[in-house]
């Protein structure tokens, strides 16, 4: 696999920290971020191929980020991560996203994500 681009944005630093030790073990160089505000206005001219998100952030939820980043044009395929129940959250949302990563989630659980978009 290239260098893709990954973008983590969690509120909680251990899991963001986490989360970007998953994904450089498979090869992606990553960007992550405890702060939904500061994740937008720092991904703007970066290339990412994949976004993960929390759910439950402080400033807006996972999936206004999302649309966020939709508005803004941005295609790449995002995954929503939350410890709240998959079908919750799908009837929670109605924005564009891509899958939903349950935590507490393994390497083998990331593995899959990351072969699925980007292969």
């Amino acid at each position: 696999m290239g260098k893709y681009q990954a973008v983590v944005v969690d509120d909680e630093e251990s899991i963001a920290t986490l989360m970007a030790a998953f994904l450089k073990q498979e090869g992606l160089e990553v960007k992550q971020f405890t702060n939904c505000h500061e994740a937008l206005d720092s991904i703007k001219n970066i290339r990412t191929d994949l976004y993960f998100v929390d759910y439950l952030l402080p400033a807006m939820k996972g999936d206004q980020f999302i649309a966020k980043l939709r508005d803004e044009g941005e295609t790449a395929p995002a995954v929503l991560m939350t410890g709240m129940g998959k079908s919750q959250v799908e009837q929670e949302t109605d924005v564009s996203y891509e899958d939903i990563l349950e935590k507490p989630f393994t390497l083998e659980d990331v593995s899959q994500v990351v072969h699925y978009f980007l292969k």
